[in-house]
């Protein structure tokens, strides 16, 4: 077992319990639209609706597919599949449960509360940019593709983060701030035998991991190329 950090003490925090499911699933249409239009979506069981919350009910998943999707006003629902396209904006989307991302982009400068954690799956590169804050909670797993981060995204893990691969973490070459990672949570490499790495390439900067939590390094290699910092518990 090789590791780039030693397994650090910090407290566990609770894992959240499983969101009820939802009463409706709403599919967005395609092509350049906003998110608070009955016109994006089609929601099967409640036609003319866009997916938020109610207060209790109704409440929603929603998936994308393709087309640019702008967050326009403040979202919350249960669950949101990206599986490709680009999702935009400066408003806060919330999730009650997990954000699952295949493919595509997420940009702009909003944020993305995610209560159920993270689920980077199937396909290749995602794309996190222009300022894009991911607060995560509860249990992510990056199982699949690179992660391509950079001007100014933040990812800020308080749950257990883990990562089931031998990707990368990449700085991009769009500009601005360095992507930063900042783990106050659990950070797991575990199940790929080589290197989880946090990278970039010259000029571009590397990707930051700043760690005041716990790093457990499971099997393989976690490798940081980049500069960060490191509070122990």
């Amino acid at each position: 077992m090789k590791t780039y950090l030693p397994m650090l003490s910090a407290s566990f925090l609770a894992l959240f319990s499983a969101a009820p499911a939802a009463d409706f699933t709403s599919t967005y249409v395609g092509g350049t639209r906003d998110w608070n239009l009955g016109t994006s979506w089609t929601t099967p069981g409640a036609p003319g609706t866009f997916p938020i919350n109610g207060s209790p009910s109704p409440t929603y998943d929603a998936i994308q597919n393709s087309g640019v999707l702008t967050v326009n006003v403040p979202i919350a629902i249960q669950k949101f599949n990206l599986v490709g396209g680009t999702l935009q904006g400066a408003q806060t989307l919330t999730l009650g449960d997990v954000l699952t991302m295949e493919n595509g982009t997420i940009t702009g400068a909003g944020v993305i509360q995610a209560s159920g954690g993270m689920t980077l799956s199937t396909g290749n590169t995602k794309t996190f940019t222009g300022g894009r804050t991911i607060n995560l909670a509860g249990g992510s797993t990056w199982s699949a593709g690179t992660i391509n981060a950079g001007d100014g995204a933040v990812f800020n893990n308080a749950g257990t983060f883990t990562a089931t691969n031998n990707n990368t973490f990449f700085q991009n070459g769009i500009g601005g701030a360095e992507a930063q990672f900042n783990n106050t949570g659990t950070f797991i490499k575990d199940v790929g035998t080589a290197t989880t790495l946090f990278s970039g390439n010259v000029g571009w900067g590397n990707a930051r991991f700043n760690n005041s939590g716990m790093v457990e390094v499971r099997t393989g290699t976690l490798a940081l190329d980049g500069t960060g910092t490191h509070a122990a518990g």
